[in-house]
């Protein structure tokens, strides 16, 4: 079998006996491609796979690695090829899996970029503030999902007017990641802002929520355009940090920050390990500023609320500081 054909064939597997999704067999077949591209500029363009030694593969592993890519990119890149391997070694291609021991980077912490939820205001009220009401009030009910659900972006431009229950609150994320669905709670901004665009939703052809026009819905480019459009007209036109992953992770942070509990927003994002929710208890300068005070021999309680919103200048503490020190000698 070469490498072309083998390729072919576990995609149609990972599509139909893994139930991959759309993105994760785009992503998959451009890792695979990837290295395809690599054997054939090494000399070797579609060759047997029972010819990809070990020793080859790990000079792919190491050729990645001088491309400068990070850990996490050379990571997932490799877990389309080792997939691919496993997928062969159970179809007995190979009496052994010549990937099995190649010794992987370790991988590095994910560089996310924070956003504020003034920041975040901001721009849903700039989507609000076009001529035409009917695109502004999609454009602000869009964005009012992944504000305040915290949707990926395919779970958001996948829903369809039959998963939308105002009655219950409710939104129904009928694919999501894996292929899971699952109901997830509109919150009351949420819910007015849909309630407004459902009464100017132009009849079309379609079910789609997020309808353009009467035969077209609104695409994966139409949503970056909207947020980046909302993002101009709110003074944020350069703000790199405004993306609907970071409005996702947002979203998750204010949960929890809300008092939420993570089973719950573990079931409330989709994600399948815990481990994966627990990214979101990060904790900001004020709230470690808010619990300062555990560190003190004697704790006090209402010393929280006064470190979290202390905004004395230097003088002001220097000069609190040396009254305190002066009361203490007293004391003794």
């Amino acid at each position: 079998m070469f490498l072309k054909d083998a390729v072919e064939e576990y995609l149609l597997y990972l599509q139909h006996e893994r139930s991959g999704s759309h993105n994760t067999l785009k992503s998959y077949a451009g890792s695979l491609q990837r290295f395809a591209n690599w054997l054939a500029a090494n000399g070797t363009p579609n060759p047997p796979v029972v010819e990809i030694t070990t020793l080859l593969a790990r000079r792919y592993l190491y050729h990645l690695s001088e491309q400068g890519l990070r850990p996490r990119t050379r990571l997932r890149h490799w877990a389309a090829i080792r997939s691919l391997f496993t997928m062969l070694t159970e179809r007995e291609v190979f009496s052994e899996n010549p990937l099995a021991k190649i010794a992987l980077p370790k991988k590095d912490p994910a560089r996310r970029l924070l956003v504020s939820d003034e920041e975040l205001i901001q721009v849903i009220e700039a989507a609000g503030s076009q001529r035409i009401a009917w695109r502004a009030a999609r454009d602000q009910a869009v964005l009012a999902i992944l504000i305040f659900t915290g949707l990926r972006r395919t779970e958001v431009l996948d829903l369809r007017l039959q998963d939308v229950d105002l009655g219950r609150s409710m939104l129904y994320v009928a694919h999501g990641k894996g292929d899971k669905a699952r109901w997830v709670p509109l919150c009351r901004e949420a819910k007015e802002y849909v309630e407004t665009w459902l009464t100017f939703r132009p009849p079309a052809m379609h079910d789609w929520l997020w309808a353009y026009g009467q035969a077209r819905r609104l695409s994966a480019n139409g949503l970056a355009g909207t947020l980046e459009s909302a993002k101009q007209s709110a003074g944020l036109g350069g703000a790199e940090n405004i993306k609907p992953h970071s409005i996702r992770h947002r979203a998750a942070t204010r949960l929890l920050q809300n008092g939420a509990d993570l089973r719950a927003v573990q079931a409330w994002l989709g994600h399948s390990h815990l481990a994966t929710t627990a990214i979101y208890l990060h904790c900001d300068e004020k709230r470690l500023q808010s619990i300062a005070h555990f560190a003190s021999f004697a704790p006090k309680p209402e010393e929280a609320q006064e470190a979290a919103t202390d905004t004395a200048s230097p003088e002001v503490r220097r000069a609190r500081f040396c009254r305190r020190t002066t009361e203490g000698r007293r004391v003794r």
